[in-house]
This record gives structure tokens, sequence and C-alpha cells, in this order.
């Protein structure tokens, strides 16, 4: 498990906790009328429909903001997932740094990259990959040079 998934279950069972401690205390008040206990005020009687409302309140607005802090941190981790990539010399931003794909590839994934011909170029002949080598190397598009680098 990842911190921050640690982070994320730790949260929605303290969320949730707080609200069942909510209702417990909705119960020890109908129960030990916790007002004359603490305050010295006159008796109440036991009024246990009042605390079943007030519990089924409380779970339901528990259920509501555990599931509503649920879906924004599933969300946060969406949008942390982005890879995001220059439209023009498709580097990949890694923090402050921009790497090439294959470099962010090693570096995030440990994956090592070795290189092919597409259908599309193998479709057009080798002359439109011949066009495309020749577009990238001549720096238009910010061609990749032999240590990587731009």
């Amino acid at each position: 498990m990842t911190l921050r998934g640690a982070v994320f279950r730790y949260t929605l069972a303290l969320e949730a906790a707080g609200f069942l401690l909510i209702i417990a205390i909705i119960w020890l008040d109908e129960l030990l009328d916790l007002p004359r206990l603490l305050f010295g005020t006159p008796p109440t009687p036991l009024r246990p429909g009042e605390g079943l409302l007030e519990s089924a309140l409380a779970l339901v607005v528990g259920a509501v903001v555990v599931t509503v802090t649920y879906r924004a941190f599933r969300r946060i981790e969406y949008l942390e997932s982005l890879v995001v990539m220059c439209a023009w010399c498709r580097r990949v931003r890694a923090g402050d740094e921009w790497l090439a794909i294959e470099q962010f590839l090693e570096r995030q994934h440990h994956a090592h990259t070795t290189h092919g011909i597409c259908k599309y170029l193998r479709r057009g002949g080798i002359a439109s990959a011949l066009v495309i080598v020749r577009f990238v190397g001549s720096g238009q598009l910010g061609g990749v040079g032999r240590d990587g680098g731009f």
C-alpha cells in the first residue's frame, strides 16, 4: 500500500469513526440523560423514537460526507495519474524537468524501450518514414539527438 493509499483509508476511517461517535453520544444522551448528569437540569423522559431519528439523520449525513470525500480522493488520484506531454516535442514533465519519453518510462516505470515501425508507416512505405525522420531530425519538431537531448 502506498502512503497516499494509507492516508486515503485513514481519512475515510476517521470520518466514519467520527459519525459513529456522534451516534453513540446520541444514544448515551437518550439512555443516561447527559444534560441532567452534567449540568443538573431537570430529568427528561426516555424517547427512543427521537434517538432513532437523530441516529438516522447522523448516519445519512455521515454517508454523504464519506462518499463526497471518497469521490474527491478518487478525482485527485486520477488527476495526479495524468502524464503531461509537450504537444510539440513529446517530452514528458516529471516534476520540474522535461524528459524524453524513453527516459521517463525508464525512470518512472523501470521500463526499457526499443524501436520498431508502426503499421501506418509500413502502409505508406519507407518513403513516408524517411520524410518523417528528416522532419524530426531537422529540428522543426525538436528531434531527439543521440544523447536523448534536444
